[in-house]
């Protein structure tokens, strides 16, 4: 990862303690209005990796006109600065404040599969309110592990994960987590993963909107290693700011052949989230190259 400057990453940090700060004064709907007019201001004078959005959408909706595909992405960047407000806003939600803004259907899987003892994976997407799954999982008081990407600036990163362990979140960072997610599911956790982004050439490709695509294989590893069970959450926010979520169990039969069952749930938790996602599009990360890298051809011999 490219190192910054001493001044731009004094400036980011700086930037992000002011909006944080203004968020969390504001009353939440107001932060979150701000935040999405902000958003849109970004995309119509900055727009990095509108692009690339805008590229992803056509090849994900052939269908859609040009029209959609620019008010989609708009769309894009006005639910991404929402998020930002809603994570600066968790310290803000804690205790009955939080059940006002969420709307969480399935809890009940939760408390099923940790009866087993073994741990669950809870995996997601940035999809949504996706920064309140975790965080409201944590103030109904189950324990919640998050297995978190590293961010290019470091100081903002403790600053995003310090907001999430204000509701009792235990960060684990993404680039050496093995022993610390193995700790987590003996200890009966609710381990949360995101698995929507390009994992290069160590993932495994399953097919996300009609096209391959790498995907991290951890989730499906430690399912088999662990025997721990999988949940996938995700949802969307609602007109009037609340997030609407769920909780499903994934439907898969495992085979016992290692190599074909990872393949197998993650091609299976992938189509659960495209399947959310297609419902409300203006609420994924399109501007992640999400099909970056490419199968590799095998060669005849």
């Amino acid at each position: 990862m490219k190192q910054k400057s001493a001044f731009v990453v004094f400036l980011e940090i700086s930037f992000t303690k002011i909006m944080i700060w203004i968020f969390c004064v504001l009353p939440h709907r107001t932060a979150q209005k701000l935040a999405a007019f902000i958003g849109g201001i970004f995309h119509d004078i900055v727009g990095i990796r509108k692009k690339v959005a805008r590229l992803q959408l056509r090849d994900a909706f052939p269908d859609k006109s040009e029209r959609w595909i620019n008010q989609t992405t708009r769309q894009v960047y006005r639910n991404m600065a929402m998020v930002a407000a809603e994570l600066a806003r968790i310290p803000k939600l804690k205790g009955e404040e939080f059940n006002k803004w969420v709307d969480m259907t399935g809890e009940e899987n939760v408390d099923r599969v940790l009866a087993r003892g073994k741990g669950c994976l809870v995996v997601s997407a940035h999809f949504g309110c996706w920064e309140y799954h975790g965080a409201y999982a944590a103030n109904k008081g189950y324990s919640v592990t998050y297995v978190a990407a590293q961010q290019s600036n470091s100081k903002i990163e403790e600053v995003i994960n310090d907001l999430r362990r204000s509701v009792g979140i235990e960060i684990l960072k993404r680039e050496y987590a093995g022993r610390g997610v193995v700790k987590a599911l003996r200890q009966n956790k609710l381990l949360a993963i995101m698995i929507d982004q390009d994992a290069g050439d160590s993932g495994v490709f399953v097919p996300f909107f009609g096209k391959p695509a790498s995907t991290t294989k951890g989730v499906a590893v430690f399912a088999i290693k662990m025997s721990a069970s999988v949940l996938v959450i995700s949802g969307h926010r609602t007109a009037d700011g609340i997030s609407k979520s769920h909780l499903r169990p994934v439907d898969y039969t495992f085979t016992g052949d290692e190599e074909k069952d990872i393949e197998g749930l993650t091609a299976e938790i992938t189509k659960m989230l495209e399947e959310d996602i297609r419902k409300t599009p203006e609420q994924w990360l399109w501007l992640h190259r999400r099909w970056k890298t490419k199968p590799k051809e095998k060669l005849s011999l």
